[in-house]
């Protein structure tokens, strides 16, 4: 069993993310990344990064480790109609790659950003020419 332990989850850009990692009962030579991620959801392609990790590895089949991390000052956490942009802390056992993830907000104010809904129904009222002189 592994788990990712946050103080909070709202986060402002240079803000301190701290929190603790906690294992029970793993085997012998596994190692664990701490990753600080972004990804995209929604329409089109899924695009992540890893912005910032952290290498463990216990020595004991059962404890925990302290970690941090700076919350960077770009991109922001929003919410949009065809897209979203979150932050995650994610544990990735290695070699396995299998992942524990606690999602996160890093934005201004420790706000996630909203974009207001696109009005399909709104209509031009020039024709199109008349944009383009």
């Amino acid at each position: 069993m592994i788990e990712v332990q946050l103080s909070k989850l709202n986060y402002q850009p240079g803000e301190t993310i701290e929190g603790k990692f906690v294992w029970k009962q793993i085997g012998k030579g596994i190692r664990f990344d701490i990753r600080l991620i972004w990804f995209t959801e929604g329409k089109g392609t899924r695009d992540h990064q890893t912005i910032q990790k952290q290498l463990i590895e216990p020595i004991e089949v059962d404890g925990s480790k302290s970690f941090r991390f700076v919350a960077p000052t770009w991109p922001h956490s929003f919410s949009g109609q065809f897209i979203s942009l979150r932050w995650a802390i994610e544990a990735v056992e290695l070699p396995s790659e299998e992942a524990t993830t606690v999602i996160l907000v890093i934005a201004p104010e420790g706000q996630e950003i909203v974009l207001p809904r696109i009005d399909e129904s709104a209509k031009f009222t020039k024709p199109i020419e008349g944009l383009l002189r």
